[in-house]
This record gives C-alpha cells, structure tokens and sequence, in this order.
C-alpha cells in the first residue's frame, strides 16, 4: 500500500499494488479530500495517517484508516508551530515535524491523540535565518522542509540552501565540546592572533563544577547499563577516566589558586 498527497486537488491517496504475473497495477482511492486552501506536503504512517498541511488553516491531521475520521492534533499559526511541513513517525512512537515558519524542528511529547496537542519541544534548531551546524539548539535552518527518519537519526531539507542536514543522538557530545570550548577560553587557550578573553577565578571555577557534573552523569549512566562500576572509555558512549581525572586535577589547581588569590 503506498499513500500520497496531491497538493493540485487537495486530496490524501491510496494505492494499492498488485501483481498480475506480467506487470505491476496500482488502483487509487481517494480516502481524505483537505480544504481549497491547504497545502498537504508531509506524510506518515503508523497505522493511521498523519499530514502535514502548510496551509493558513492547517497543522497536523490525524487520519483513522479504520473509521475514516480526520482529526487536527497540531494547528498552524500558534506557539507550538508556525507552519508545519515535512514529518515522520519514528519507531519509538514519535511525530517528528519541520516547523518551517519558526526554523526548528519539533516533536510530539506524548503519543498521538484525537485532540489538538500543547506538549510540544523543540528538537533542533535556534530560530535564525541561516543554515549552521552544532547542537541541537545552537544549530540553525534556512528553510527545513521534508524530513524522514531512520532509527534513532533525522534526515532534513534545508531546501534554501540545498543541502541535506542530520540530526544524530549526540546531544550530549556537543554540549560537552561546548563546554571545553568555554574552559578554554577562560583559561586563556585562544587560536594565534586572537586576543585572550578575561574572565575571574569563579567562572573558571564555575565552568569546571558544570563539565566535572556533565562527566559524572555520563560516567554512570554507562556504568547502570553495563551494570559494573568500573573505568569508562570513549567506545562505551562516554569520557574515559584520564579525562575526568584531568578534569578534577583543574579543580583542585584552580581551588589552591583561588584560595591564595
């Protein structure tokens, strides 16, 4: 069974393939027939289907294939979305949908219902008009559009610039590379010809107790699931012991300096 949107009629499709020896036949079914106004461009299916309509009066419809209703559970125009595009279902039971309007993308935080839905995230993007990678929320998109999952990574449109973006569960990664960012520069390591930054003793200080903090959480998550308190490593998804031990080392430096300070 295969489902298409035709935005020139307005109308949700079925077809339905079948072999007769020599060739494949599709037979069409118009199973939803959308307002004069809308703009059906994103699709998914988990068993009922969701579009993705851009129009004024749109948002994300949800469409019983067993009783034939319709139902709105995102609306366009309000501060959970702008104007929705592209969206998929992703295996663990989530609507991932682009959010062209506002430049991000989001995700539903429960399952599906027959209702208009509130618990909305963003899941990637910073808002602004420009097409950067980094983190999920320093991250940016000039104009995201079409998007499909694949396990646990999102592949998006980036349709102004041309250009195909991935979303990968690495969250953490990039907000620990942020934060040595900012001990670096506190600490004065800067590239050649760029001036150092100033900062005190208790942002040092501070900045260490926030990585020494993130490392710790990380360490144990991994240390639950292999079920072991034993040194970590890079491979397992985590820092390895020499890094949160230099870590902790900085600290006390730092301590004894600002102590004598």
């Amino acid at each position: 069974m295969l489902i298409v949107t035709d935005s020139n009629s307005h109308g949700i499709y079925q077809v339905d393939i079948a072999n007769n020896g020599a060739c494949l036949q599709g037979r069409v079914n118009l199973l939803l027939r959308l307002p004069v106004n809308s703009q059906p461009f994103g699709l998914a299916f988990d068993g009922n289907v969701y579009i993705g309509d851009s129009g004024n009066d749109g948002g994300i419809t949800k469409f019983n294939l067993a009783t034939s209703q319709a139902v709105m559970i995102v609306k366009n125009g309000t501060p959970n979305c702008q104007i929705v595009h592209g969206l998929d279902y992703t295996s663990d039971g989530k609507i991932i949908f682009a959010d062209r309007g506002s430049r991000v993308v989001r995700e539903l935080l429960q399952t599906p219902s027959d209702c208009l839905h509130s618990a909305i995230k963003i899941l990637a993007g910073s808002g602004k008009d420009s097409s950067n990678d980094g983190s999920s929320h320093c991250a940016s998109f000039s104009q995201q559009t079409a998007l499909c999952t694949e396990g646990k990574t999102i592949y998006v449109n980036d349709t102004a610039v041309g250009a195909i973006r991935m979303i990968t569960p690495t969250n953490s990664l990039c907000k620990f590379l942020e934060m040595f960012d900012v001990l670096y520069k506190i600490f004065g390591v800067h590239l050649k010809g760029m001036k150092a930054e100033e900062h005190t003793l208790d942002e040092a200080l501070a900045s260490l107790n926030g990585i020494i903090s993130t490392c710790n959480q990380w360490i144990n998550e991994v240390q639950n699931v292999i079920g072991k308190k034993v040194a970590t490593h890079g491979p397992q998804g985590t820092v390895s012991w020499k890094s949160r031990r230099r870590t902790n080392i900085l600290k006390k430096v730092s301590v004894i300096s600002w102590k004598f300070y």
